[in-house]
C-alpha cells in the first residue's frame, strides 16, 4: 500500500461533510443518495486509514504515487474548459448544506491510498 495524491479541480470532501453524510444516511428522509461516484455526488478516493470519507466532487486532474517528500507537481495544470463546466455541473448538484461546509471551488490535493 502507498499514498497517492490526486490533483482535482473542485471540493474537497472535508471532515465536516463526511460527518454530516454519515447523519444523513442514518435519517430516511433525508437528501443522502449514492450513484456511481460514490455518495451524495462526490467521488470517493480509498484511503484505509481513514476515519472518515475521502473524496472530491469535481474533476480529476491528475494522480501522483506520492513515495517521496515532497510530492512533485511540476505536471500541475489548471483544468480545461470543458473540465471547469463539468467539476461546476458536479457541485451545483450537491446539497446546499453540504455545499455550505466546503471550501472555495479551485485546485486542490486529495490524498488517498492504494
Amino acid at each position: 500500500m502507498y499514498p497517492i495524491v490526486y490533483l482535482i479541480y473542485g471540493v474537497p470532501l472535508n471532515e465536516a461533510v463526511s460527518k454530516r453524510i454519515d447523519e444523513m444516511e442514518a435519517d430516511p428522509i433525508s437528501a443522502w443518495f449514492e450513484d456511481a461516484d460514490g455518495p451524495c455526488g462526490f467521488t470517493e478516493v480509498y484511503s484505509g486509514s481513514a476515519e472518515h470519507l475521502v473524496g472530491y466532487c469535481g474533476v480529476e486532474l491528475a494522480r501522483h504515487p506520492a513515495v517521496q517528500t515532497p510530492v512533485d507537481l511540476s505536471a500541475q495544470r489548471e483544468p480545461t474548459g470543458p473540465e471547469r463546466s463539468t467539476a461546476m455541473e458536479r457541485i451545483a448538484r450537491l446539497d446546499p448544506e453540504l455545499a455550505a461546509l466546503l471550501p472555495p471551488v479551485g485546485l486542490h490535493l486529495v490524498f488517498g491510498t492504494s
